[in-house]
């Protein structure tokens, strides 16, 4: 083993040893005392690099947090696009442009835009510039933030009009067939008569006639659908009093013994509809086509998908 370069078998009292000590510790107070521009370069050196980390620092903070900023800003014209788009068909930009300038804190940012998509959701994006602080030392001024954000929208379309050709109607029973609206707990809002059969045993009367088109208004519900009151003469007289009535809704858990139906009312050529009033099941005791006319009246929900 080595001691700084001296063999450990010497003795440590010797002349050599303590020469040596004396030198080194001379260098030592020397460099103590040592006030020259080497230790000031390095100092202008190291506070360059320093600062600007710093100023980084500062400013990537700033960043972050005008970020957030501007998303929200963002995010709340692409909730106003989407429910315009959902509502009308059209993502108004200048609504959301107003909601956007309204929620960035005065940012200067590019004109947000909208692109609609086939799934019914929007998709807005800007560009802010934000002024840097610390960081204009080293001549970068401002910075550019792209956000972007997406949103859809559920909208409820809903019948607004009814249009209903009856093409038929027989039977050994009277019967009338009524247009109902129902509210959400399931009660009648409205209910308009479109059909009068009667049946004397020889005759059949239609009110309105056969193949007439009755015209609905429909007001707001929250179901719809139709009702039919058979009266149930075994004297086959047609007889609407003192004989037992039964009635028969659309939307009954068992309709399906009473109704059949193609298509939608939707379809070019609407829905088709027939029923059987309990005499014989063969489901043409009353036929009607139905056309819809429909509105979206309202938007019940609206989320940021991104």
């Amino acid at each position: 083993m080595e001691d700084f370069g001296f063999p450990a078998k010497v003795a440590m009292s010797s002349p050599a040893i303590r020469s040596w000590r004396r030198r080194a510790s001379g260098l030592i107070k020397r460099f103590r005392s040592d006030r020259s521009g080497n230790f000031a370069l390095l100092t202008v050196a190291l506070v360059i690099p320093i600062t600007l980390s710093t100023g980084l620092a500062i400013d990537v903070a700033r960043m972050t947090s005008a970020k957030i900023t501007y998303q929200q800003a963002v995010d709340s014209a692409v909730l106003a696009a989407a429910a315009k788009f959902a509502s009308t068909g059209t993502a108004d930009p200048v609504i959301a442009q107003k909601f956007m300038s309204g929620n960035s804190s005065g940012a200067t940012a590019t004109p947000i835009t909208f692109t609609t998509n086939a799934d019914g959701t929007v998709t807005g994006s800007a560009t802010f510039q934000m002024k840097l602080m610390m960081m204009r030392m080293s001549g970068l001024d401002t910075v550019s933030v792209n956000i972007s954000s997406k949103a859809n929208a559920v909208a409820v379309t809903k019948l607004s009009q009814a249009s209903l050709q009856i093409t038929a109607a027989q039977g050994a029973y009277s019967k009338d067939i009524y247009f109902f609206t129902r509210d959400a707990k399931g009660a009648i809002l409205s209910q308009t008569l479109v059909l009068k059969y009667r049946y004397d045993g020889t005759n059949k009367t239609y009110t309105p006639p056969i193949g007439g088109t009755t015209t609905i208004n429909v007001g707001d519900y929250a179901s719809y659908g139709y009702r039919m009151d058979i009266y149930v003469d075994n004297s086959y007289k047609g007889k609407t009093n003192g004989v037992p009535v039964v009635t028969h809704y659309s939307d009954d858990a068992d309709a399906a013994k009473w109704t059949r139906s193609t298509g939608t009312c939707a379809d070019p050529n609407g829905i088709k509809v027939q029923w059987e009033d309990g005499g014989d099941a063969n489901y043409l005791d009353f036929q009607y086509i139905q056309k819809c006319t429909q509105t979206t009246n309202k938007v019940t929900d609206v989320r940021l998908v991104k």
